[in-house]
């Protein structure tokens, strides 16, 4: 039996009307009676009643579509296990509690090696759920600032340490000032993520200090595609704005600035580390970028500012 003919008849009996039914399959009304022809003779039965330019399934027919829907659905299955195990040594499923900084290495993962796909697994509400996804296989590699070096069945890299920094004009008394703590930028105007999209500037001042970095989390959660307008945006509003080793990192767009004009903050609880975190028997795409990841460590190491 031809599968093109056994997917002419579902049609067919879809519109229950060979002249609609050959429009959708874009072939002539002919061709496709000559199809079911072959179809009915294969099985040795009438599959339709023909009544006033209709044609209706009888019971035989009822039976061949069933079985005929399962064929072609099972098929389609067979060709997705087919596509998926083809993938499967290009593929990498990566999570990350910093979406932004997955996109943006996954992009210069992808520049280097253009045959890979990834897809971004959601991270879990718990890190002992993300470690659980590895453990069964649901991602391949945790790009994470939780430690789990420590854990037997997996392995931990770490990346780098992330620190925050401040963008200061260049008439601030900040400017050329290597390091500061936040709490001397108290009372000046600064530019969140919000900000970007029209919202006022934000005022860092007395107990809402602390409250800002509660639930603002000024780590990194910055959007990476902003920092494509931050240059011209900071320096004509004379306000001051956060950014991160990572984007220094891994953004060009960071090393056109002023160095005298970027300040690291030296509060502890604005730097933490990156670990990269996978299975001991990790699939050949972890492998591969982690691979990748140390053979342009250099790269991210020696991106402006100096990491300390």
């Amino acid at each position: 039996m031809n599968l093109l003919k056994l997917e002419h008849f579902v049609t067919v009996c879809e519109y229950q009307n060979i002249s609609k039914a050959a429009e959708a399959l874009y072939i002539s009304q002919p061709a496709l009676s000559m199809s079911i022809a072959a179809v009915e003779k294969y099985f040795g039965h009438p599959l339709f009643e023909r009544k006033n330019k209709k044609i209706y399934l009888n019971k035989e027919g009822e039976v061949a579509l069933k079985y005929a829907r399962d064929i072609l659905e099972r098929l389609d299955t067979m060709q997705k296990a087919i596509d998926e195990c083809a993938l499967s040594d290009r593929m990498l499923r990566l999570s990350s509690d910093d979406m932004s900084l997955c996109s943006l290495l996954s992009a210069k993962f992808l520049d280097d090696k253009p045959d890979f796909e990834i897809r971004n697994v959601p991270l879990k509400a718990d890190i002992r759920d993300d470690r659980e996804a590895l453990l069964q296989g649901d991602t391949d590699l945790l790009l994470h600032t939780a430690d789990l070096s420590g854990d037997r069945q997996l392995e931990s890299d770490f990346m780098f340490e992330d620190h925050s920094y401040v963008l200061v004009p260049a008439d601030s008394p900040f400017y050329g000032k290597k390091e500061a703590d936040l709490r001397e930028f108290e009372g000046l105007p600064f530019i969140r993520n919000k900000d970007l999209l029209g919202n006022q500037p934000f005022h860092l001042a007395g107990q809402r200090q602390k409250e800002f970095i509660a639930k603002e989390n000024i780590r990194l959660k910055i959007t990476y595609m902003d920092y494509a307008v931050i240059p011209a945006l900071w320096t004509a509003s004379r306000h001051y704005f956060f950014l991160t080793h990572a984007s220094f990192s891994l953004n060009p767009v960071c090393k056109t600035l002023d160095q005298n004009q970027i300040v690291k903050l030296t509060n502890p609880e604005l730097q933490y580390g990156y670990w990269l975190t996978y299975l001991k028997d990790a699939p050949a795409p972890a492998r591969e970028f982690i691979s990748w990841y140390r053979d342009s460590r250099q790269a991210f190491d020696s991106a402006l500012p100096e990491a300390s």
